[in-house]
């Protein structure tokens, strides 16, 4: 880290913070703004009369204070708030933290929103993770071990309070930035900022509507909790205000696509005051494909918003578990790297070039990939298809790698192979028939005839 970078990153990013924690000691009860807020639950944590939760989180880890997240099918990211492993950290399936990015160095009560790359668009690697210090903008490398300042706001506009990337195309899948001072920008893949539209101060917990939004659809929604409001940006900087939630701090769209964090089983993770983090099964999100979930500052618990006629219909999400600071779903990647192993079973990955024998090649499960969901017919070998193995299949299902999740085994000719003598890297593609794109690759030595 530099001189200058390390003097950014020591100055108190104390602003969102402080209004974070003013909002939260004046939470003493519900008000709304053009809307009815739910009745508040019991002390018991059921719902009171005519209240009906549509899910139930479970905890998924508790003792770390977070001030933002990212989660992607094989990776849950924090920023952290107050005393910790480090600013930011990668929690496993089991909810465990562990550091990462040791040069990026922030104060302690600095909120540092974090966003993930899905990789859609040359320009923003998949995996590649930015996340705001005050004013500036880090980049952080796909494995989280190095990261470098690559782009600031312009003066008077504050810090940076949220970030997110456009998965739905609206904004050309352009890294979208909200800064204090009610500025939305675009970060380009070419490392342009580009002013987008004004939206007032107080806004966090910025997401990209799904496709499945009614009339918003693709737009940015943005919360503001003082305000008890969701407003959208569209992609030509209009600003309209078109739901609410009382003291929604954050805004989860819900992706038409629903993945879940490796085997955890959960699809949205909701962060809460004073230190823990809570997850919804997949079944249930997936039930609300489309539509936004508004978490709270209050009692009241979070929202659901879903499309309905000209407007959008508000229903009661989950019970509160305290005052809910970051909420993320389950990003879709657009590609899953799996693992792929040559002849299974034994230590020879040697292809003879141009033989008719066929080779076997298994793809192995992960906690972020299962193999039964594979479309066989779409997956091709260094360009080759997959070969009939017996009389109506392509493959077969064998437990290989000893996680109980069976691995599929295709076979595949090397004279349809495009392949050179020598060692070299064998590339296997395919989709599961779900849509998702799968690729992984084999180190292997093709054998002169």
């Amino acid at each position: 880290m530099t001189s200058a970078a390390r003097k950014r990153a020591a100055f108190r990013l104390g602003t969102l913070g402080a209004a974070l924690a003013a909002c939260l000691a004046g939470c003493t009860g519900e008000h709304t703004a053009g809307i009815t807020a739910p009745p508040d639950p019991s002390p018991a944590g059921k719902a009171t009369p005519g209240r009906t939760w549509i899910a139930r989180p479970h905890r998924f880890t508790s003792g770390l204070r977070v001030g933002a997240l990212a989660v992607t099918p094989d990776r849950c990211i924090a920023t952290t708030l107050g005393p910790a492993p480090s600013k930011i950290v990668v929690l496993d399936e089991e909810g465990r933290p562990s550091p990462v990015a040791a040069d990026f160095v922030a104060p302690a009560d600095a909120v540092c929103p974090l966003a993930v790359s899905p990789g859609l668009v040359l320009g923003f690697p998949q995996d590649a993770v930015f996340v705001s210090l005050g004013p500036e903008l880090w980049r952080l490398e796909p494995d989280l071990a190095r990261g470098e300042p690559v782009a600031m706001l312009p003066p008077g506009q504050g810090e940076i309070t949220g970030l997110c990337f456009d998965s739905e195309g609206s904004f050309t899948y352009d890294l979208l930035v909200l800064a204090s001072s009610g500025s939305v920008y675009r970060l380009t893949p070419t490392g342009e900022l580009l002013w987008l539209a004004a939206v007032g101060a107080g806004g966090r917990g910025p997401s990209v509507a799904a496709g499945g939004f009614g009339a918003h659809a693709g737009e940015l929604l943005i919360a503001f909790p003082a305000a008890d409001a969701v407003r959208a940006v569209s992609p030509e900087g209009t600003v309209t205000e078109v739901t609410g939630w009382s003291g929604v701090s954050a805004v989860a769209a819900i992706p038409e696509m629903v993945r879940a964090y490796g085997r955890t089983g959960a699809a949205l993770f909701v962060a809460v005051e004073p230190g823990e983090i809570w997850c919804f099964r997949i079944d249930d999100v997936a039930a609300e494909r489309g539509g936004v979930v508004m978490t709270s500052l209050y009692a009241s618990g979070s929202g659901l918003a879903v499309p309905a006629g000209a407007g959008e219909e508000l229903r009661a999400w989950a019970r509160s578990q305290g005052p809910e600071i970051a909420a993320a779903c389950v990003q879709r990647p657009a590609v899953t790297h799996i693992v792929v192993d040559v002849r299974p079973g034994t230590s020879l990955d040697t292809i003879a070039w141009g033989s008719s024998e066929p080779v076997p090649v298994a793809l192995l499960s992960s906690p972020s990939f299962v193999p039964k969901l594979v479309d066989a017919a779409t997956v091709l070998c260094a360009g080759a298809p997959a070969l009939p193995f017996g009389k109506a299949t392509l493959g077969r299902f064998v437990e290989l790698n000893g996680d109980g999740e069976p691995d599929l085994v295709l076979s595949f000719s090397p004279a349809e192979m495009h392949l050179g003598p020598g060692a070299t890297r064998l590339p296997l593609t395919g989709d599961t028939f779900a849509g998702d794109r799968v690729e992984g690759e084999a180190a292997v030595v093709v054998e002169s005839p």
